[in-house]
Formats: C-alpha cells, sequence, structure tokens
C-alpha cells in the first residue's frame, strides 16, 4: 500500500461518520478504520448542530484511533440548493460569466452571502446542462470551524448526494441501464437519476425521523424512546393479507412506517414523472437504497411492490479493499451508512465525474496559502542559496583578486625598473640624434644656395643668343626692396681674350681683372666695359633669423644693336623659374621690367621669386611626430634611414657636392664645398665696379 492518507468526514442531519483510507498504489482505495455516532437532536433543536458536531466527531476520532489532518467534508443536501440549468450553446470561456448570472437569479440569497460552485452535466449543439449548487456562507463556516476545532483541517467540502453519485458510478461500473439512488437519510430522502454519463437529483422532505415523530405521538412516549422502538421492533408493514406481529408496538410501528413510506413513494413517482417529462429521462428499471433510513426491515420489498423494478442495497465498499482489522461483521451491517465517505475519498485518489467544492472564503485563502507554501520555500531557499552562493564567489574572488594584484604588482616593479633604465639610455639616444641633426643640417646649408645660384644662371644662359649677353648682379631675401640712393658710372675698355672670373677671387682677362663680391666686370674680344653702382638696402618685414620665403632677383643686360630684341630675352628668363623645382608657380613675376634708351650700352632688370619650401632657417627645424610616435627631424629622414623624403626636396643632395654655376654665358662659377655662406639677409654678390675706358 502506498503511503498517502486520506481522511473523510460525512456530516448528516443527525449522524457523523468518519473513515481513513489508504491511497494504493494502483489507484485504488483501502479502508482502515471507520468510526459513526449519533448526534442526538430532536427536532427543530438546532442551535447546538456545530458544537454537537465537534463533541461527536472528537469523540469518534478517539474511539476509531484516526489522528487528525487534512480531511474532505460533505454536508447534508437539506442545507443545500441545487438547481439544474439549462443553457444555450455558447463559448466555453464564457459559461461561467453566464452561469453566475444564472446564480444571481436563481439562488434564494444574496449571491455575496453564499458559496456556490458549478459542474456541466452534459451538452451538445442545442443546449448545455449545468448544475448549479449553493449553501449559505454561515452555515458552511459554522461546519468548517465544528472541524476544525478538533484538529481536523478542512481541505474539500461536498454535498452528500453528489458524493453518493461518485460512489455508485465507481462500484457499479456501467450504468447505461437507467437508476435511481435512493438515499432515505434522517430528515430528506434524496433521489439521484442516473442515466449513462446523465444524472439528475431531487429531495423530498421526509425521513426516518418522521417515523420515530409518529411512533411517539401515537404511542405518547418521548421522541428518544419512540427512535429505540423504531430500532428494536421497527419494519414496514407488508401489503394485503399477512400475519401481525405478537407485539403491538411492532405492528403500529409497522403500520406508521408503511404510511410515510407510502407518503415517500408518491413524492418518488412525482420527482420519476418529472424527470422523464422535464429532463427527458427514461423510466428507471433499478433502484439502489442507501442511508440510514431505508435500513428498516422490508424497506426493499415495499419499493419493489410499489415501483415495479429491481430493489437492491448500494454496496459503497464493492471496490474498496478491507484493511485486516477491520470488522468485516459489523461492517456489512453499516456499509449503507458510509457511502459519503467512500465519494470523499474518490476526489483525493483521481478525476470523478462530479467534483464541487463549497469550502468559504477563510479556508480557500488559507489552502492557496498553503499551497504556494512549498514554492515559497523553495523561493527562500533558492534565495539564501543565491547569498550563499555569492558570498563564496565574492571570497574567492577577492582571494584571486588579491592575488593577482600581488602578481601583477611585482612585474609592474620589475617592468618599472626597465623603463627607468630605457629612459635613460632614450635620453643619451635623442643627445646623440640631436647632435647628428645639428650635423647633417650644417651639412645642407653648405649647397643650398650654390643649388638657387645655379638654377637662375640656367634660366639666364639658355636664353643668351650667341654669347655673354644677360648677368644677374644681386639676389636678396624676399622680403627686402632695394632702391638706389646714390649712384654714378664710369665706362672703360680694355683689350682681352674672353673673361675668367673666380668666386670669391679674381677675375682675369685680355682687358682686366675684376675682384668677384666688389664689382662685376664683362669682356668681349678683349674689350671690357665695367660700370659701378652704389646702392643702399631698405629693410622690409623679413628680419635675420627667420626662414627666407623668397628672393628678389637684379640684374644687367647687354645692349647690342644687332639684336635688338635681347631686352626682352630678361622676361623669358625670370619666367623660366616658374619651371624650376625650387621656385613656386605662379609667384613669380618681373617688378622692373628692361627698357633701353638710346645711346645706352646696358639695361637693368629686377624681379621677384618665392620658393616653393622656405630655406635658410638659422636653427634646425622641430622633430616631427610620425604615426609611430617616434620624433624624426626632417633634415636627418633621408641620411638616417627614417623615411625617404625630407622637408624640402630642394635640399636632398650630397653636403659634398661640387656646382658650377653658369653666372653669364659662356662663364663659370667654381664653388669651394668647405666655403660657408653669409648669414641670410646679406648681399651674396656685390655689384660691379667698372671704369669706361
Amino acid at each position: 500500500m502506498a503511503s498517502k492518507r486520506i481522511l473523510a468526514i460525512d456530516i448528516g442531519a443527525n449522524s457523523v461518520k468518519l473513515a481513513e483510507f489508504q491511497h494504493l498504489k494502483g489507484g485504488g482505495l483501502a479502508l482502515l478504520r471507520y468510526a459513526q455516532d449519533e448526534l442526538g437532536l430532536q427536532p427543530g433543536d438546532e442551535k447546538d448542530f456545530a458544537n454537537l458536531v465537534q463533541v461527536t466527531l472528537n469523540g469518534i476520532a478517539q474511539k476509531a484511533q484516526i489522528k487528525p489532518g487534512p480531511a474532505s467534508v460533505t454536508i447534508s443536501g437539506q442545507s443545500v440548493f441545487t438547481k439544474f440549468v439549462n443553457l444555450p450553446p455558447v463559448d466555453p470561456k464564457k459559461i461561467a460569466q453566464i452561469v453566475q448570472y444564472e446564480a444571481a437569479q436563481n439562488v434564494p440569497f444574496p449571491i455575496n452571502e453564499v458559496v456556490w460552485d458549478y459542474q456541466l452535466i452534459s451538452g451538445n449543439q442545442d443546449s448545455v446542462d449545468v448544475l448549479l449548487v449553493a449553501v449559505r456562507e454561515d452555515q458552511v463556516e459554522e461546519i468548517a470551524q465544528a472541524v476544525e476545532r478538533t484538529k481536523f483541517r478542512t481541505s474539500l467540502i461536498d454535498v452528500s448526494l453528489l458524493a453518493l453519485y461518485n460512489t455508485a458510478r465507481y462500484n457499479t461500473g456501467d450504468v447505461s441501464e437507467p437508476t435511481i439512488l435512493l438515499d432515505i437519510g434522517a430528515r430528506t430522502t434524496n433521489l439521484v437519476f442516473m442515466e449513462g454519463n446523465r444524472f439528475f437529483t431531487r429531495s423530498i422532505l421526509i425521513g426516518g425521523q418522521n417515523i420515530t415523530q409518529q411512533v411517539a405521538r401515537e404511542l405518547e412516549i418521548s421522541y428518544e424512546e419512540a427512535e429505540a422502538l423504531k430500532k428494536d421492533v421497527g419494519f414496514v408493514a407488508l401489503g394485503g393479507a399477512y400475519e401481525e406481529p405478537e407485539s403491538e408496538e411492532a405492528a403500529a410501528i409497522s403500520k406508521i412506517a408503511r404510511n410515510v413510506m407510502t407518503r415517500l413513494h408518491v413524492d418518488v413517482n412525482r420527482s420519476i414523472n418529472f424527470y422523464r417529462s422535464q429532463q427527458g429521462g427514461a423510466a428507471p428499471r433499478r433502484v439502489l437504497l442507501t442511508g440510514g433510513g431505508s435500513i428498516m426491515p422490508y424497506t426493499a420489498e415495499f419499493f419493489h411492490e410499489k415501483l415495479e423494478v429491481s430493489v437492491q442495497y448500494l454496496n459503497p465498499f464493492r471496490n474498496v479493499q478491507l484493511a485486516e482489522g477491520i470488522n468485516r461483521e459489523d461492517l456489512s451491517r453499516k456499509a449503507h451508512l458510509f457511502g459519503e465517505l467512500v465519494g470523499l475519498a474518490l476526489r483525493e485518489v483521481g478525476e470523478c465525474p462530479v467534483e464541487i467544492d463549497l469550502l468559504p472564503p477563510r479556508i480557500t485563502s488559507r489552502k492557496e496559502m498553503l499551497r504556494k507554501v512549498p514554492y515559497l520555500v523553495s523561493a527562500a531557499f533558492a534565495m539564501l542559496l543565491t547569498v550563499v552562493c555569492w558570498f563564496a564567489y565574492c571570497t574567492q574572488g577577492a582571494k584571486v583578486y588579491d592575488d593577482t594584484y600581488k602578481e601583477v604588482d611585482s612585474r609592474v616593479r620589475v617592468l618599472q625598473r626597465f623603463d627607468r633604465e630605457i629612459s635613460a639610455q632614450q635620453g643619451e639616444i635623442d643627445g646623440y640624434l640631436e647632435q647628428v641633426r645639428n650635423y647633417v643640417y650644417l651639412c645642407q646649408r653648405r649647397v643650398q644656395w650654390n643649388l638657387v645660384l645655379n638654377e637662375i644662371s640656367n634660366c639666364l644662359g639658355s636664353l643668351s643668343e650667341g654669347g655673354n649677353a644677360i648677368w644677374f648682379t644681386r639676389m636678396t631675401p624676399f622680403n627686402v626692396a632695394l632702391e638706389s640712393s646714390s649712384s654714378s658710372s664710369s665706362m672703360g675698355t680694355g683689350y682681352g681674350g674672353g673673361g675668367a672670373m673666380g668666386y670669391g677671387g679674381a677675375y682675369g682677362g685680355g682687358g682686366g681683372a675684376m675682384g668677384y663680391g666688389s664689382a662685376y666686370g664683362m669682356g668681349a674680344a678683349g674689350y671690357g666695359i665695367g660700370l659701378e653702382e652704389e646702392t643702399e638696402g631698405v629693410e622690409g618685414p623679413w628680419a635675420p633669423g627667420q626662414p627666407i620665403p623668397g628672393v628678389m632677383i637684379e640684374g644687367l643686360g647687354l645692349v647690342d644693336p644687332q639684336r635688338p630684341s635681347l631686352f626682352l630675352m630678361a622676361n623669358d628668363a625670370i619666367a623660366c623659374l616658374e619651371n624650376s623645382s625650387l621656385f613656386a608657380t605662379n609667384h613669380t613675376e618681373v617688378i622692373q621690367s628692361p627698357a633701353p634708351r638710346a645711346g645706352d650700352l646696358f639695361f637693368r632688370f629686377r624681379a621677384k621669386a618665392e620658393f616653393k619650401y622656405p630655406i635658410n632657417s638659422p636653427e634646425p627645424p622641430a622633430a616631427e611626430v610620425v604615426e609611430t610616435g617616434q620624433e624624426v627631424d626632417p633634415l636627418l629622414e633621408g641620411d638616417l634611414g627614417v623615411s625617404d623624403s625630407v622637408a624640402d626636396p630642394a635640399l636632398d643632395v650630397d653636403s659634398g657636392l661640387e656646382v658650377d654655376t653658369a653666372v653669364g654665358a659662356g662663364s663659370a662659377l667654381d664653388v669651394d664645398p668647405a666655403a660657408e655662406l653669409e648669414p641670410a639677409g646679406q648681399p651674396m654678390v656685390d655689384e660691379t665696379e667698372a671704369t669706361n675706358e
């Protein structure tokens, strides 16, 4: 047997019955213990009903040694309102709403003062049959409190006649044959019509107490004495001629019982006719007797005679196993009293045909709370477990963090020592790089002006026609203008076979000698013309110590009557500089155009030319930062292999380059690589001083 324990309590109008069942593993039931006792109530004396239920239930529980616990309870059908309602076909989701409306319309009490429930009986395309059950809340609450005062906990409240129906379906099996379940109680007789899955109930206000009251009146004895006589010698008198008993009391009681049973039969017939006419049921073919009033002898024979159908007693323990300690002889005499208890026990085993629960709201709320207790306990345990796990995780995490911190800290200390050493070595490297940068910058400055002179000389020489015709006499920073403040000239001639000029040295030829840097000289076929010009410089925005953005170029050209367009070549020469890699495009212009007059031996011109990149910075340029984060000096890129580009493409030359610069057509300029240029802003070439011969 399984360990599940089931308690069932049947509270009738004048008795209390208690049974303990066991739920078997296969799904069946086993009766372990049972007990029953009368309440001793007289008709009309109902004010002590709850107290009597409490005392009686407590007494039979101790007598049968049944320990209190959760129990299912049935109440008598006389205090319950039942009604069958036929509803039109509706959506199943709306049935509850419609039944509530029907309950409010049909229950003879305010709907807020009753506990009600319903059960769908049957349905088809045309209608739905619903059983509506209601009971006053104060009545069911009174019974529930009486039960709970005996330490039993009410888990379910059912109606006695519905519990009997579940018992009959469980024990009789096939009910395709129309059957009446006739339950004769103390105050009422309940009829349950069973036909297939359909059923219908009716209550008749005739019971065993009607016989006892009639006996007490006719024999002029007390109600208790009449009840005792009824149980001892009472029976239902048979119809027709029969031998009367010797005891006058027995004969009287039998006649009284027959009269009451006849009245009951009339009401049963009326109920059968109503069931057949209003519910569309069939005539019954079998009657199952049960209840305390059905134990009077010859009751089955009476109804067999009147109804002319098979009459049997319902055996509620037909499919229920009996424990070894059960007194089978005593149970056989009282079996008809325990049909409701078996029906209650079946509610705990599985699904039953009818399941009604009339628990008051107070107990329903408590039951719902008790149902949630396992989940609440589980949730609390889960929260506690979460806190414990989190604490363990944090503790372990703190330890891991501390160990990791110590390990990282030790590594950081080592790396910091390496960083200090690297920083010191990097400082030394930066110092060496600074020295190299200065050296490279100085080497590059040695030839930057040589390139400028060479570019200008190429442009002037390329446009001269057939010999020396155009010379440049002076080159100054872009922002310095030259204006003539005083001038004097003299011309002289000399003979020589051409001319040669030494940069920073002496000029020699057949026509004379000239020192370059202080005077210019011209020679042609041994004939020389010299011009001496004194000039005065006027400073502009540019100042020494700043990068030079460009230069002013001044020059002289020979006036030759045989070549009248020679003076126009000066403009072309200046325009030629725009195609140079050193000078900026569209930033070269002639400031003073050549315009010789009649009788002039030479003409003067002046132009402004801007560099693509400023040159001649007095200090090494600052290092640039490339994407790798390494500082790179633009003047060192080409020489140190950091980058393939330099800051100024005009300066990307070998510091030892020897440049042959043509100052005029047919002349050559020898440059000493070791020579150092004059500071920016100073004239690189002085005007030529010549004498006229």
